[in-house]
């Protein structure tokens, strides 16, 4: 599921990253955004409810990611800012 890009997930963000696609594999695909490594991104396959998402970004500003990015099933940003990138 981790794409080669502009660096490579390592450590506590790698491990975040698997764990959210196998916790979550029937809802959504996490990654991170190639050549932004600060940024991650959510592709939702089903409904997700905001207190997941709401978790994760908690748990991904602990990571130091700056922003999480999250897409609907039509590929439409529905959360995040795509502003600094």
């Amino acid at each position: 599921m981790i794409h080669e890009f502009c660096g490579e997930l390592t450590g506590a963000r790698r491990q975040y990253v698997q764990t959210l696609n196998k916790t979550y594999a029937q809802q959504m695909r996490v990654d991170q955004v190639p050549c932004y490594g600060d940024y991650l991104q959510i592709h939702c396959l089903g409904p997700v409810s905001s207190a997941t998402l709401d978790s994760i970004d908690r748990t991904a500003q602990q990571l130091d990611w700056i922003e999480v990015l999250v897409y609907d099933q039509g590929n439409n940003l529905i959360r995040g800012e795509t502003g600094s990138m």
